[in-house]
């Protein structure tokens, strides 16, 4: 996802920001993963409110333009709720499948990142050596260890 990406319609726009919303979801719905990979929905709804409350609110933003792009002005509140409740579900549902799929390579990366890490104010990176000791990486990229 670019920024710059070209957006020739309000179709391609609608497109982008969907992919969008999906990308700012993915991160609390990554935090609420269960050992076995499994999304705790009442965590990542408690995760979006709380820690990753920013993401959603940006996600609230796409959702409000893409509904004004697709919809005219609704008659009532409820009317309006509904359909930015139309637009949220499907796209925390695509998200939450495509984290579920991904789920030990998002367990894997997090736990060698995690083992790093000795204070929270600090930044940490990952190494190219040590990415490419991670077997969840080098099986979904396809990459051969040498």
């Amino acid at each position: 996802m670019t920024p710059t990406s070209y957006t020739p319609s309000i179709e391609a726009f609608i497109e982008w920001a969907e992919k969008r919303v999906q990308q700012l979801y993915a991160g609390v719905l990554a935090q609420a993963l269960d050992e076995a990979g499994k999304i705790d929905f009442e965590k990542a709804t408690e995760f979006a409110k709380n820690g990753g409350a920013d993401d959603y609110k940006k996600a609230m933003v796409f959702i409000h333009l893409i509904r004004n792009m697709q919809l005219p002005v609704p008659d009532s509140r409820d009317e309006l709720e509904a359909q930015l409740l139309a637009i949220h579900q499907p796209l925390w549902g695509s998200a939450a499948e495509v984290v579920e799929q991904e789920s030990q390579l998002i367990i894997g990366l997090g736990c060698t990142l995690g083992n790093k890490v000795e204070f929270t104010s600090r930044l940490y990176t990952l190494t190219e050596e040590e990415l490419e000791d991670m077997t969840e990486l080098r099986v979904r990229f396809s990459v051969p260890k040498e």
